[in-house]
C-alpha cells in the first residue's frame, strides 16, 4: 500500500475514534454540548490541522531549512483563526459557553499533539 494511503486511514481512524470519544464523554458527564457543536469543534479544528500539515509538508519540500519558522507563523494563523471561531461564543458569559471553550481547547490540544508527532515523522522521513 502507498505510504500517503496508510497514513490517510490513521488520520480517519484517529479522527473517528477521538470524535466518538469525546462524544461518550459528554454524553456520560451531561454536559450540555449539542452534536451540532460537537461538530463544528471538531471540523473546524480537523480542517485547520490539515491545512497546518499540508503547508508544513510544502514549506519543507521547497525551503528545508524554513520549516520552524513556517510552522510557527502558522501555528500563529491557526491559533488566530481559533479566536474568530470563538469570538462569538466569547460575547455570552454563560457556563455553556464556558463548557463549550473548554471542550475546544481539551480538542484542539489533543489535534496539536498529533500535528507535532506527524510532522515529525515528515521531517524525520522527508516523504510526504
Amino acid at each position: 500500500m502507498n505510504n500517503k494511503f496508510k497514513f490517510s486511514i490513521g488520520i480517519v481512524g484517529f479522527v473517528i475514534v477521538v470524535f466518538f470519544l469525546h462524544f461518550l464523554t459528554n454524553r456520560l458527564v451531561s454536559i450540555s454540548i449539542t452534536e451540532k457543536n460537537l461538530i463544528k469543534i471538531h471540523l473546524f479544528i480537523i480542517l485547520t490541522t490539515i491545512i497546518v500539515i499540508f503547508l508544513s509538508s510544502k514549506i519543507l519540500k521547497n525551503f528545508p531549512d524554513k520549516v520552524g519558522f513556517g510552522y510557527m507563523g502558522l501555528m500563529l494563523f491557526k491559533m488566530i483563526a481559533s479566536i474568530f471561531f470563538l469570538f462569538p461564543f466569547f460575547s455570552i458569559k454563560t457556563i455553556e459557553t464556558k463548557i463549550f471553550v473548554a471542550n475546544f481547547f481539551a480538542i484542539y490540544f489533543i489535534y496539536l499533539a498529533v500535528e507535532v508527532i506527524v510532522l515529525l515523522n515528515i521531517i524525520k522521513t522527508k516523504n510526504f
